[in-house]
């Protein structure tokens, strides 16, 4: 509200005359004191309600102003209620997500040890011959042997 929207009421109470002694006054000074008190509670009432109007406009605004602040502070809360909801779904994922790589890690952990068992199990059954000669090497050596130990065995 700018300085050009204020209006300021100026009531003012003569004390002097609201405590100066009742004197006899000519006639005409009467009806002119008369006249000037018949206007002055008019011109006060018109006063007053152009304060109260002042007043009036004034606190429409500030509902006005009061019931968009409400507005907004309501939907701020429903965005505040619908974050907290996706943090907590967001939350229960990762809490899935970091069980379930726990719960690889041990199968990773038990496929490597099987692994390590089945390759030492297949270096156990290997056959070291000695004593081929490498000149009997054509490229066919696997045949060669597998007709060495026929040759030998049967």
């Amino acid at each position: 509200m700018g300085k050009s929207d204020k209006q300021q009421l100026h009531l003012t109470f003569d004390t002097k005359r609201a405590t100066r002694p009742v004197q006899e006054e000519s006639p005409e000074a009467a009806h002119e004191e008369h006249t000037r008190r018949s206007v002055a509670p008019e011109s006060t009432l018109l006063a007053m309600q152009q304060s109260l109007q002042f007043i009036d406009n004034n606190t429409d605004s500030l509902n006005l102003c009061m019931d968009q602040m409400a507005t907004k502070l309501d939907h701020h809360g429903t965005v505040i209620t619908e974050d907290k909801e996706v943090l907590s779904v967001t939350e229960y994922t990762l809490h899935s997500m970091r069980d379930a790589s726990l719960n690889m890690e041990k199968v990773i952990a038990l496929i490597q040890a099987k692994n390590e068992v089945l390759e030492a199990r297949s270096h156990k059954n290997n056959i070291c011959i000695l004593g081929i000669p490498e000149s009997t090497n054509t490229g066919k050596m696997e045949l060669y042997v597998m007709q060495l130990l026929r040759d030998v065995f049967w």
